[in-house]
């Protein structure tokens, strides 16, 4: 973790310098997605989650999110990006009965964060429209609920979520001038945590739409 962050300011004081002599951009913005969401396995997960086994199964769900961004554009190449998201994301985990092979337990839990993003923009070829984005996210558990199918499990198998979780982050998207000022952002993302939602991984696809306002 501790190098990944190295690297990142690494390549962000590399995008500060040649910036010096320019005017630096800032800008805010609305952005809402879909997103689509599944649990995967990892070591810390197959060490903790006693109950998983090769029989079990899980599906990508789709889910909303949305919340506010701001940019901060520091040379012809580079801009940094943050913002608050409310991220819901949403699991199907289907898995055998030790006792009642014959039975599947069915599991679907969504869970609501309030997401921040850390990333750095690199723009193509300068040109200020096409980018690709690499950083971190922090999130932030808020609300929690879970559904089972037919059949109740024992209550051991329901594990109490991680009140947050952190993760890598990385996509590709285009801004789109609309008017002087105001810009159309389409991105799309991949979100993999490296700390646990409870024992098992999120692994999250999602594609925004946004509008830019350039302060």
């Amino acid at each position: 973790m501790k190098r990944i962050i190295l690297i990142l300011l690494i390549l962000v004081i590399g995008g500060v310098f040649p910036s010096i002599g320019q005017v630096s951009k800032l800008s805010v913005g609305i952005k809402s997605g879909i997103n689509q969401t599944r649990l995967i396995r990892g070591t810390i997960g197959n060490e903790i989650a006693g109950h998983e086994s090769s029989g079990s199964h899980d599906q990508w769900v789709e889910n909303l999110t949305y919340g506010i961004k701001g940019r901060y554009q520091v040379s012809n190449s580079v801009s940094l990006s943050t913002g608050l998201l409310i991220d819901n994301r949403s699991t199907y985990h289907e898995y055998p009965s030790f006792q009642e092979p014959s039975i599947n337990f069915e599991k679907t839990e969504t869970r609501r964060y309030l997401s921040i993003p850390l990333l750095l923009e690199y723009y193509i070829k300068g040109n200020n429209l096409f980018y690709l984005e690499f950083g971190l996210h922090t999130s932030f558990l808020s609300s929690y609920n879970v559904e089972h199918g037919e059949f109740n499990p024992p209550e051991t198998y329901d594990i109490t979520p991680n009140n947050y979780i952190y993760g890598l982050v990385g996509g590709t998207g285009v801004k789109v001038p609309i008017l002087e000022k105001l810009t159309l952002d389409v991105n799309a993302r991949a979100t993999q945590t490296l700390k646990s939602a409870s024992t098992l991984y999120l692994q999250t696809l999602s594609l925004n739409v946004g509008l830019v306002y350039n302060l």
